[in-house]
């Protein structure tokens, strides 16, 4: 699924994030900035009120980078 970008508002992700340098961890929400991945975390996500949020809970989420060549 790719989302995308909204007017450059930030974008907030819901759902079981697994960060690639914690693979053990399972964060409960990622935030992206102009395309780019500002932060991820659980409780409460710095600067939702001001975000579009995406719900994909039950999904699961694996943010990387993606080379097209």
């Amino acid at each position: 699924m790719r989302i995308p970008a909204l007017n450059n508002r930030p974008l907030l992700i819901i759902g079981h994030i697994r960060p690639m340098d914690r693979p053990e961890h399972v964060a409960s929400w990622m935030l992206v900035e102009k395309g780019r991945i500002e932060a991820i975390g659980d409780g409460p996500a710095p600067g939702a009120d001001s975000a579009e949020t995406v719900d994909l809970s039950g999904c699961t989420i694996i943010p990387t980078l993606h080379d097209c060549h």
